[in-house]
């Protein structure tokens, strides 16, 4: 599918306007699909989603592997992301 409307879905679903109901599901389910097409924007959703277990499951470690995609890309929010879900991170004792 066109990977910009599978994001803007997913925008959609994740900031509701008249035509949406809030649905984090939906928009990770969007999210993910433009994301694995090569959306940067969406692999910094997807793996924020991750992160936070909106719309699906937490898991650091995919969410590490898309904001570290989406960083290869040149996104800069997703590089800032990167050390907090960095799942061989130790935390200081």
């Amino acid at each position: 599918g066109d990977v910009n409307a599978q994001y803007d879905l997913a925008t959609s679903y994740r900031s509701p306007h008249y035509m949406f109901a809030h649905n984090p599901e939906k928009a990770f389910y969007w999210d993910i699909r433009a994301a694995k097409q090569g959306h940067p924007d969406a692999m910094y959703h997807a793996a924020w989603a991750y992160e936070l277990g909106y719309g699906t499951e937490q898991d650091l470690g995919e969410a590490h592997k898309w904001f570290r995609e989406a960083a290869a890309l040149g996104h800069k929010n997703s590089r800032k992301k990167l050390d907090t879900t960095d799942p061989t991170a130790r935390a200081v004792e």
